[in-house]
């Protein structure tokens, strides 16, 4: 899997690129979290059917998909597509969800069987959720120093240095220091 494309009714769709061993980017500019998109090829690569829905459900579960379903495009690195499938609603009772893929009728219900519920929630969040959390992604060993600087309030202002094998916080302003000693 390279990448992976969501197409949601009246919304942008959300591309997930491969960069490197886990490293995901979303729409072309923003790092994906990758413990969420680890979340989506969970269900990519282990989604079992739990059952086969009635031939009465079935336009039910076409009507569902057209109003709030969820296309999935999943492709490999020469960009051809592995697999296209939609996504609907979950059954009644919340132990799967409705699942057909491109170019079939029938419709199935799809489990993670060690889940126990919604794969669709993976596949519908905001795009702040799908975003990668991490302000700094460098290890705590590797900082020498941190400077806070609260532009409207310099009094509190102030700076985290390493010295030896110990920590030292001191105010940016100089005139602080002195004062507070």
């Amino acid at each position: 899997i390279h990448k992976i494309v969501l197409k949601r009714v009246n919304q942008e769709p959300l591309v997930f690129e491969k960069k490197g061993k886990n490293n995901w980017l979303l729409n072309g500019k923003y790092k994906a979290d990758e413990v969420v998109v680890g979340y989506m090829i969970q269900v990519l690569t282990n989604a079992k059917m739990k059952s086969i829905p009635s031939r009465n459900a079935l336009e039910y579960i076409h009507q569902a998909i057209k109003n709030r379903g969820i296309v999935v495009e999943v492709y490999d690195a020469n960009d051809d597509v592995l697999k296209k499938f939609s996504i609907g609603s979950d059954v009644q009772n919340g132990d799967a969800t409705y699942m057909v893929m491109d170019g079939f009728e029938q419709a199935y219900a799809m489990e993670l069987p060690a889940l126990g519920g919604s794969l669709r929630s993976r596949f519908e969040q905001p795009l702040d959720k799908y975003r990668d959390k991490y302000i700094y992604r460098e290890p705590v060993a590797s900082i020498k120093s941190v400077k806070v600087e609260y532009h409207n309030d310099k009094n509190n202002s102030y700076v985290i240095e390493k010295k030896g094998g110990a920590y030292e916080i001191t105010p940016v302003d100089k005139a602080v220091a002195k004062n507070t000693k």
